[in-house]
């Protein structure tokens, strides 16, 4: 199957390189918090020039795509996570690559400053994600840089991530699609991300701020619990705007924004995690056909479970180790 128009960003997951046969066309890149950038198994150190990531790559011959993953809570997390190794081998493959990369975990650095307070603690969540998508941009640079190189479709690239990781990379998207200062200054002129996959990510943004868009965003793939503890699922106003997936649907209605969101509206957090266990499909589905294909639809679909998805019910719904 030809893949040569795919790419997708990933974060916080190790796949091993080189495990499967012959790449087709696709790349991941992962975000985590090692301070060091390996490239077919050769060690780099971090500098000024590019953000530290870890591109694992099949011996390829046509261009490949791309996917980024962004962490937990701005907190924690490490692209060699094994959480999602499963997940990851299966989009390899496919013969995607995979670029891991670091960043800022901004959540984590202000506690160790002792900078965070109840009374400014939106303030430093919301520092937190522009920190994280600055560090994603210059990540995204770094990899555009080295596109011939490593035989990467530039136009191709899909930004991934769960929970925090989802966030970043809708708010890196929002700022693209609506071309601001911090998107001008550390992505190329005219670069724009070819999909987004949310698993329990929402738009945070600054208080007051309206979910609009000057250009036309890309294409985007929620997956999102009606009972999420943590990230919006609809819509809040208050100390920060937050637009989940269904406020998403509610503003832009209609095929003329690509979309797919997959609702479990008995869901909870765990939905940060669950889709790479088990809607490997329809992700690839989503690839092919907003991303590669460029199809103009918008898909709601709904899943109400005899389980349902909940961290209650991890035990049962987790693959045993």
């Amino acid at each position: 199957m030809d893949r040569s128009h795919r790419r997708v960003l990933y974060d916080r997951v190790r796949l091993r390189a080189n495990q499967h046969g012959a790449s087709k066309d696709c790349c991941l890149a992962l975000p985590s918090a090692e301070n060091n950038l390996s490239l077919r198994h050769q060690e780099w150190t971090k500098t000024a020039t590019g953000p530290p990531c870890r591109t694992l790559r099949q011996n390829g011959g046509q261009a490949s795509s791309h996917n980024l993953f962004v962490r937990r809570g701005w907190e924690g997390g490490a692209r060699n996570d094994e959480g999602f190794t499963t997940g990851l081998e299966h989009f390899t493959s496919l013969g995607y690559d995979v670029v891991a990369l670091d960043y800022r975990l901004g959540i984590k650095i202000a506690k160790e400053r002792n900078e965070i307070t109840p009374a400014n603690g939106t303030e430093m969540y919301l520092r937190a994600i522009q920190w994280s998508v600055e560090d994603l941009f210059d990540a995204t640079s770094f990899v555009l840089k080295h596109a011939d190189d490593w035989n990467i479709d530039k136009d191709q690239i899909v930004l991934m991530g769960g929970s925090s990781g989802a966030t970043n990379s809708l708010v890196a998207e929002y700022n693209v699609a609506n071309a601001t200062e911090l998107a001008r200054t550390h992505l190329p002129v005219g670069f724009k991300y070819a999909g987004v996959i949310s698993m329990a990510g929402a738009f945070w943004l600054k208080a007051n701020t309206p979910l609009a868009f000057k250009n036309q965003p890309a294409p985007i793939m929620f997956f999102h619990g009606g009972k999420d503890q943590l990230v919006t699922y609809d819509e809040v106003e208050g100390p920060f705007s937050g637009y989940g997936p269904v406020a998403y649907f509610r503003k832009f209605p209609g095929p003329d924004y690509p979309k797919w969101f997959v609702d479990y509206p008995q869901g909870d957090h765990i939905i940060a995690a669950m889709p790479m266990i088990d809607s490997l499909n329809e992700m690839d589905a989503f690839l092919e056909k907003l991303v590669k294909e460029r199809q103009q639809v918008s898909i709601h679909a709904v899943e109400e479970d005899r389980m349902p998805k909940t961290f209650a019910n991890a035990a049962a719904l987790l693959p045993k180790p």
